[in-house]
């Protein structure tokens, strides 16, 4: 039913739908049984290769339900700060800082306290316009107040993710799949390794799979252990034969 109704959710332009099965642990944030984890300290080539191998991923006939867990549509705003300019007038990069977070994120300032509940007062301000006091005496000027904005190198619009994932110490991106039906895992296994040595993911860049595909990837370890055993019990019953027949 999931598969079905997942095709004929893909003819629909302009939506994206994953269909799951409720997750044994409601702390998972899986959407698919398999998830290929992709780890490196370089955020910037982490996210371009993360999102290289899932359009590559998406058009490949073996998997299906292909999506990511990292989410770049967060605006985000990139200020560069003129230390030496701000150094010469006595402005601390501190003093910038928590002014633009009071300006984009608001600052708890004090409490009102009532005889039932007590109340934040929240701190915003408008950059346009916006002061800063140096915190010492510079010979340079004689101004008291120096404007926020002349500390602005550039300031460019982009996006960011609204939170960074983490496996262990290095970040982490999670792309999830399933299978359909008729394909077997362990060639959806094999097909991502080489799409992966296709486009050229760096080295850098830590793989692993989780999931039902980590599962799949467990018992093949185990399985060599198996026919190893097998073949030497093999090997040892049939010196046995071999003795006793030259015994006789």
């Amino acid at each position: 039913m999931i598969v079905e109704l997942g095709q004929k959710f893909q003819r629909m332009p302009g939506i994206s739908v994953v269909m799951q099965k409720s997750p044994a642990d409601p702390n998972r944030r899986d959407r698919a049984l398999s998830q290929y984890t992709m780890q490196d300290i370089d955020l910037k080539e982490l996210y371009s290769s993360s999102q290289k191998l899932l359009l590559e991923l998406q058009k490949d006939p073996l998997l299906i339900d292909v999506n990511t867990d990292l989410d770049l549509s967060t605006p985000s705003v990139n200020i560069e700060i003129d230390r030496k300019r701000a150094a010469a007038l006595g402005i601390t990069v501190n003093q910038i800082e928590v002014a633009l977070g009071a300006a984009f994120g608001g600052q708890d300032a004090a409490p009102i306290y009532t005889s039932a509940d007590q109340y934040w007062v929240v701190l915003e301000i408008r950059l346009a316009g916006f002061m800063l006091q140096p915190r010492a005496p510079n010979p340079l000027t004689t101004a008291t107040l120096v404007p926020l904005c002349s500390f602005f190198r550039s300031c460019t619009r982009g996006t960011q993710p609204l939170s960074v994932d983490h496996l262990g110490q290095l970040a982490a991106v999670t792309l999830s799949f399933n299978l359909p039906p008729g394909v077997a895992l362990g060639d959806a296994v094999n097909e991502i390794e080489k799409v992966k040595q296709d486009i050229g993911i760096p080295a850098s860049v830590q793989t692993s799979f989780r999931g039902t595909a980590k599962a799949f990837q467990d018992s093949m370890k185990g399985m060599v252990f198996l026919l190893i055993g097998g073949i030497l019990m093999s090997m040892s019953c049939w010196a046995c034969s071999m003795r006793v027949s030259s015994i006789r």
